[in-house]
């Protein structure tokens, strides 16, 4: 893993004269910076300053009379400025106030203690104010309606904030220490600027605010060279323009580091932002910025882009974004996103529009130090053997196989693309494993996540997707996250020790939950909010902390029958509805009755929490265990070749459903399954397989419903080699029925024999 050392040293002379120095060193690693508050000192000896009441002076007249009254030197011109200096001033509303006056002139060397203000200044565009304490105050500063001025070495402990300036203009700060008193108000910031153009802040030191610097529709502004230290917020700008923001340490704090919102043609470089709890740069409703060159680590988000467009961000350094998301695009589109640098987090996009992805210009990029794989506009390819990100973007016909993954945001994100199939894959230490938006005809099969921080597998806005066979650990979020998901199957996944396994939102309608294993959630298996016509059948589900399944008020016409509820943990509950769900054929670990007449049903219901009442009118008094599909090839004495085969499967017991099969088959490794019949009642066929090539092949055999596929198993590999006339025709396959009809079935020991068997002459076959 590259590292880069950059060390920021604070250099804070004694009082006045500091000075703040920033390093960045070569190579590659963390960041050291030393956040120690400097010492304050007493340069300013009260026993030399002269105890006066508060200054205060209004048009030059005044200024005159004060002149002669208290001895300054100067007379107001810009070659000899009148000098005020040397006083304690002490107790007062505005403790020094000069105003409406163009008399150039010095304020230097003064303290100021306990009041309103500390200094007023308006329309007052010559002042040079330096070497000033200010202690004890609601405001340090104050400027109004003001056009020019120098402040050089002050230091500010206040209650609001350290430096207001309102509709001024062309002034500069350099050195300026503004700490915060601890009775301060909790809105409270260092500097603050409204309607303001052209000021500098340069140099400072900007200590435990609320909001280091607040900037409201000023332009022109430049904030370089300064230290932010447990500022809740660092540098805020709203409805401003061609500022500039650099070589700045940003330092621990709760919200964002540097936020722009509604501003444009701003430009953010060469900063560190360090620890903050939500992002380190954060660009809302804002277009043509250029953020480039910045180091942002150890914050929730790196650079976060909301509804933002037209931006540069390229060439930052983002390491270790809590989130993982180190760049976090969120509708925002036509933004170039080049060569940064990204160490365990990455690129996480979502967007409602399709142009919002399309248009975006991505290139350069490293995650890990491998590069970001960024596929637009393509089709018909295979990405498979690779270590890093991968995104596709409007695209079609895509297969991603047999990567690995590890440590980074998203590892596959796909957004408004079709007929994509991920298989096979391996995940670890990611925030979001798979991200799918916007997208339809979606394959997830046989991937295995562990160690996500928020979600394994992210749905949003699918149609007709198969998520398969999949295994999720150990996700801090939920293992899979659905909105807006419609007619799609989630069959035979593994999820076990992730904090809840199954979060259906937001209108995710006419989806089939089958056969999947959900152990030990934290809180729940299944929750279900919004969400309509879902079918829940063969689920096991165990050790759930909260409920093993929840609907909502907001939710209607959910079915769930034929699942395991069992081993429930301390305070958990099987199962909440509030939405009048149907229930039936449910094994229920903790409901305690007979089965008087053997059925494998008990004679008692089973009453579910929530408001709805409802009830589980059959529940099941023993497990329904995992349906086993065993398949086998029994090769014809003498090893002949054969030109027909008989299938045979089988149900025991009885219990009444609709089920019904389908008989598929493939060449071996290339899933792509033919039909051999549909709709089969029975359970055997004969197959006559003439001009069907040589080969090795799997067999599948899908179980229904008349919702669709409830449960599908494939058969172990075996060969066909057949000497038959291929251009004979086809004898019909026999024993197919394509009406319905019920069987006698007992769910709780549910075992289907899957039994091939070879016949003919000189028939051979093998696993």
């Amino acid at each position: 893993m590259m590292k880069r050392k950059i060390t920021l040293l604070l250099c804070l002379s004694l009082f006045f004269g500091s000075n703040y120095n920033l390093s960045q060193t070569g190579g590659t690693g963390g960041i050291t910076v030393d956040i120690s508050k400097p010492e304050r000192s007493n340069d300013i000896e009260l026993q030399r300053l002269t105890v006066i009441s508060p200054i205060y002076i209004n048009g030059n007249a005044e200024f005159d009379r004060a002149v002669l009254s208290n001895g300054w030197q100067g007379d107001g011109t810009s070659r000899y400025p009148i000098v005020i200096s040397s006083y304690y001033i002490k107790n007062g509303v505005n403790l020094t106030t000069i105003i409406n006056t163009d008399y150039y002139f010095i304020l230097e060397n003064i303290s100021l203690v306990n009041g309103t203000t500390g200094i007023v200044i308006e329309n007052t565009p010559n002042a040079l104010v330096r070497n000033i304490s200010i202690t004890n105050v609601t405001i340090g500063i104050r400027i109004t309606n003001n056009i020019g001025g120098s402040f050089n070495n002050i230091t500010i402990q206040h209650r609001n904030t350290g430096v207001i300036a309102d509709q001024s203009s062309n002034m500069v700060f350099r050195t300026i220490t503004v700490d915060k008193l601890s009775n301060a108000d909790s809105i409270n910031k260092g500097f603050s600027f409204y309607g303001s153009n052209n000021i500098t802040i340069k140099n400072s030191y900007i200590y435990s605010h609320d909001t280091g610097i607040y900037s409201f529709q000023s332009s022109q502004m430049a904030f370089t060279s300064n230290t932010f230290i447990s500022n809740n917020k660092g540098i805020y700008v709203y409805y401003g323009s061609f500022n500039l923001i650099s070589h700045n340490s940003i330092n621990d704090g709760i919200f964002n580091g540097i936020f722009i919102s509604n501003s444009n043609n701003n430009s953010i470089y060469s900063n560190i932002v360090l620890d903050y709890s939500t992002m380190g740069i954060d660009l809302s409703n804002s277009q043509f910025n250029s953020v480039y060159s910045n180091n942002i680590t150890g914050n929730a988000v790196g650079i976060k882009l909301l509804s933002s467009m037209f931006n540069n961000i390229s060439s930052n350094y983002i390491v270790d974004s809590l989130e993982m998301r180190g760049i976090f695009l969120f509708n925002s589109g036509s933004n170039i996103i080049d060569n940064n640098e990204m160490v365990h987090n990455g690129l996480r996009i979502v967007s409602q529009y399709e142009d919002k992805v399309v248009q975006l210009s991505v290139s350069g990029n490293t995650i890990n130090n491998e590069a970001l794989l960024f596929y637009q506009n393509v089709e018909n390819i295979v990405i498979s053997g690779f270590h890093s990100v991968i995104f596709i973007v409007n695209s079609t016909n895509v297969e991603i196989s047999s990567n690995a993954f590890e440590r980074s945001n998203s590892a596959i994100s796909v957004h408004h693309s079709s007929n994509i199939q991920i298989l096979n894959n391996t995940y670890s230490n990611f925030s979001e494993g798979i991200v799918i938006t916007y997208s339809n005809n979606i394959i997830i099969e046989n991937n295995r996540l562990d160690q996500i921080s928020i979600t394994g597998m992210v749905f949003n806005e699918i149609t007709n997707i198969n998520v398969t066979e999949n295994i999720i650990s150990n996700s801090l979020g939920q293992a899979i996250g659905i909105n807006h998901v419609t007619s799609s199957n989630f069959i035979r996944n593994s999820l076990y020790a992730n904090q809840n396994g199954i979060i259906i939102n937001l209108g995710s309608n006419y989806n089939l939950f089958t056969n999947n294993t959900i152990s030990s959630s934290t809180f729940y298996a299944f929750s279900v909010s919004n969400a309509h016509n879902n079918l829940f059948y063969f689920n096991t589900i165990s050790g759930s902390g909260r409920y093993g399944i929840e609907l909502t008020s907001s939710s209607s016409g959910n079915i769930i029958k034929w699942n395991n509820f069992i081993d429930l943990v301390a305070n958990g509950r099987h199962a909440s509805d509030n939405a009048d769900s149907v229930f039936a054929y449910n094994f229920w670990s903790d409901h305690i009755s007979t089965d008087s007449d053997y059925n494998g049903v008990y004679d008692d219901s089973y009453s579910l929490y929530g408001s709805s009442s409802t009830i589980d009118l059959t529940p099941l008094s023993n497990t329904l265990p995992e349906i086993i599909v065993i398949g086998f090839i029994t090769p014809a004495r003498g090893g002949e070749y054969i030109d027909s085969m008989i299938i045979e499967w089988g149900i025991v017991n009885n219990f009444t459903a609709d089920f019904s099969f389908d008989l598929l088959y493939s060449l071996q490794g290339q899933n792509n399954w033919q039909v051999i019949a549909t709709n089969l009642v029975n359970f055997s066929l004969v197959w006559y397989f003439q001009g069907i090539s040589d080969g090795n092949y799997t067999m599948r055999l899908v179980i229904k419903n008349g919702y669709g596929l409830i449960y599908s198993r494939d058969s172990m590999i075996f060969e066909l080699i057949s000497t038959a006339d291929t251009n004979n025709p086809q004898p019909p396959v026999s024993n197919t029925d394509q009406s319905p009809v019920e069987y006698q079935l007992n769910p709780f020991s549910v075992i289907l024999l899957f039994s091939i068997f070879y016949l003919g002459k000189k028939r051979k076959g093998k696993y």
